[in-house]
């Protein structure tokens, strides 16, 4: 009789401090700055996931 193996946990992601997003509107302030759209920018978790609630952005590395 095979028994089958237990799955393994999955490993925990550590909280990733910064992350890469990508601008979604056409014009807007982030970080004092305005960027255009398409562009790529680097912020702190906590803001890129405010911003990506508004749909300002979208978070390319999660």
């Amino acid at each position: 009789m095979k028994t089958t193996p237990e799955p393994e946990p999955e490993p925990k992601l550590q909280e990733a401090k910064s992350v890469k997003a990508v601008v979604l509107v056409a014009r807007t302030q982030i970080r004092g700055h305005h960027k255009g759209k398409g562009a790529r920018i680097t912020l702190d978790a906590d803001k890129a996931r405010q911003l990506a609630a508004e749909k300002k952005i979208r978070i390319l590395n999660s």
